[in-house]
């Protein structure tokens, strides 16, 4: 077979294979470059957007509270990608779970830095000890 074969049209459309391999990868770029720029929107906005919800810890507690908020940013961007069961999204979940408990440990609800809040927006957390 010729070194040549995919220079050559193709019997049903005319086309050759590199021409058609050609206009894939054009295309295939065209969709790369649409979602980059989606990708970039959507960061905008949400950067310009309010908060809706409320963190559970208060802001200006300990060194968990970091953790924690790094926790919560982690699961928001795997929950992006992949669906609620890939075992990243399970982990990561499991992870948050774990600090909360930690964080609950440390510090009784209501009371002092670091401890859970209770707010409006918030309606599944209880304040009662």
């Amino acid at each position: 077979m010729p070194s040549n074969v995919d220079l050559l049209p193709s019997d049903t459309t005319g086309v050759s294979h590199l021409e058609a391999a050609e206009a894939s990868l054009n295309l295939l770029r065209g969709q790369l470059q649409d979602a980059t720029r989606r990708s970039a929107v959507l960061k905008e906005e949400l950067a310009a957007a309010e908060p809706m919800m409320v963190s559970e810890f208060d802001a200006g507690g300990p060194a968990g509270n970091a953790q924690l908020a790094e926790a919560e940013q982690h699961l928001r961007e795997l929950q992006l990608k992949y669906t609620e069961q890939h075992p990243d999204v399970i982990a990561a979940k499991q992870r948050l779970e774990a600090l909360k408990a930690a964080g609950t440990a440390v510090s009784s609800p209501g009371k002092g830095r670091g401890g859970w809040r209770a707010t409006a927006r918030c309606p599944t957390r209880s304040t009662s000890s």
